[in-house]
This record gives structure tokens, C-alpha cells and sequence, in this order.
């Protein structure tokens, strides 16, 4: 496959650097992993597709590309059982992923989805650390009762829920 790959946003990976490149930096940010084949012609019509909506997204999304071909024990492992197959991994975990050929607008919304997830979770976190820095300064302020109060919130807010 000829591609052109920006080191920033699309990378060729294999098992030796699979948890680096792809579990680690998905911690960061969305990573979709392109398992493919020199031989699959699917692959070959999916690529281009891939590449571009990374490159659109720039910074969003990072793709990782693994050729199975050299790589047979990492998509024995990860159960790749019909090409191409992506998989898309965010906080270190499987997150989506599809199989076979689709049409753009299914990829488009593949990668809408998988941003729009990853912003989301963006935003608690930032929204989180500016409720800890206000708790922190009635605190710095002896203000205790209301640092109790505000500490004591943003604890439950975020406490997992039994459904």
C-alpha cells in the first residue's frame, strides 16, 4: 500500500509497539487501528477513506495502521477474523469498531461518534478540575465549611451509579 504517512496523525504500528502506539496514546486521544492486508482489495478502497477523514480531523484522531499479514500473532490475539477490520480504542480499551467496506458516510459517522465521545469526556474532566480548583481556594481561604460543602459535591457527583 503507497501512502503517505504524517508522523503525527497516521502511523504503521506491530506488536512490538501495539501498547505504546495505540493502548498508551489512546489515553490521550481516539486511536483507530486499520488492520490490513497488501492482498485485500477492501483494504486497498478503505484506506484512502481512513487517511482522509484523519487528516480532516486533525488532532481529534490519531489512525495506526497494522499490516496482519506481518503481525499474525497480534490479530490472533485481538480476534481479527475478516479484513479489513477497524477498531477504534480510547482510554486504553476497545471502544467501536466495524468490519468489510463501508460507505463514507458510515465512516464519517464512525469518526463523528468516536470525537464526539472523546470531547465529551474532555470536557468532565476540565469542568471537574475547575470545580477542584474553586473547592481548593475556599479551602486556601479557611473557608472550610463551604470547601467541605464543594469537596464534598463534587465526590458525589461523581460516585458510579447503580442502575
Amino acid at each position: 500500500m503507497v501512502t503517505e504517512l504524517n508522523s503525527n496523525l497516521i502511523e504503521e504500528a506491530d506488536s512490538s509497539n501495539f501498547i505504546e502506539k495505540v493502548i498508551e496514546q489512546s489515553k490521550k486521544k481516539p486511536v483507530i487501528v486499520d488492520f490490513w492486508a497488501p492482498w485485500c482489495n477492501p483494504c486497498k478502497q478503505l484506506t484512502p477513506t481512513l487517511e482522509d477523514l484523519t487528516n480532516k480531523n486533525a488532532g481529534k484522531v490519531k489512525l495506526i495502521k497494522i499490516n496482519v499479514d506481518e503481525n499474525q500473532e497480534l490479530a490472533q490475539q485481538l480476534r481479527i477474523q475478516s479484513l479489513p477490520t477497524v477498531m477504534a480504542f480510547f482510554q486504553g480499551k476497545p471502544a467501536n469498531g466495524f468490519t468489510g467496506l463501508k460507505p463514507k458516510n458510515e465512516i464519517l459517522s464512525f469518526f463523528d461518534e468516536l470525537i464526539d465521545i472523546a470531547s465529551h469526556s474532555q470536557n468532565e474532566i476540565e469542568d471537574i478540575k475547575k470545580l477542584i480548583t474553586e473547592a481548593e481556594k475556599k479551602l486556601d481561604a479557611k473557608d472550610y465549611e463551604q470547601a467541605i460543602n464543594e469537596f464534598s459535591s463534587l465526590v458525589a457527583s461523581n460516585l458510579p451509579r447503580n442502575e
